[in-house]
């Protein structure tokens, strides 16, 4: 794949996480739904599904070919300001993976036995793509990729304007 191609495509995964994890948020206050019907609960529960599973794309599956890795060449000093910007360690990062990968494994991919789902922390998700975003914006896209803001910081207000705006209009 040619890098202004892997570029874009990275760049689309981050947005379509970071939407799709604002958009299952904006539904829910506290720990109660904002809305009823099989619509809304069905529509509201694949937001959280497809934000899992485009943050694995970026995160959770080095040999994978939209992982951040690919991407960005300096992987030591992107990976450091990373886990400032997110304030993790490499250890807290790695199991914050392996907790994004057993929601993927064993709740959207399969239905295993876990009598538990343990939804991840969203906002390291949507910290986490925003920094990707941002940093291949500024570096690595940085005058190839001219349809882009530099950050995700106004897609992400807009996007919970407009959520909890649908939500509230549609609350049971």
């Amino acid at each position: 794949m040619a890098e202004i191609k892997r570029l874009r495509r990275v760049l689309i995964l981050c947005i379509h996480c970071a939407r799709n994890a604002i958009f299952y948020r904006q539904g829910w206050k506290g720990k109660k739904p904002m809305f009823g019907g099989q619509l809304l609960i069905t529509a509201n529960s694949n937001f959280l599904d497809i934000a899992v599973l485009e943050w694995c794309k970026l995160f959770a599956d080095p040999k994978g070919k939209h992982h951040w890795t690919k991407v960005v060449p300096d992987r030591t000093a992107f990976e450091c300001a990373f886990l400032t910007d997110l304030s993790l360690g490499p250890d807290e990062l790695e199991a914050f993976i392996k907790n994004v990968r057993q929601y993927r494994d064993r709740f959207l991919a399969h239905l295993d036995d876990d009598e538990k789902m343990n939804i991840p922390n969203l906002d390291i998700i949507i910290a986490s793509v925003s920094f990707l975003y941002q940093h291949l914006m500024s570096h690595e896209a940085k005058g190839l990729v001219h349809d882009g803001d530099a950050t995700l910081n106004g897609n992400i207000s807009a996007w919970s304007r407009d959520a909890k705006d649908f939500y509230q209009r549609n609350h049971t």
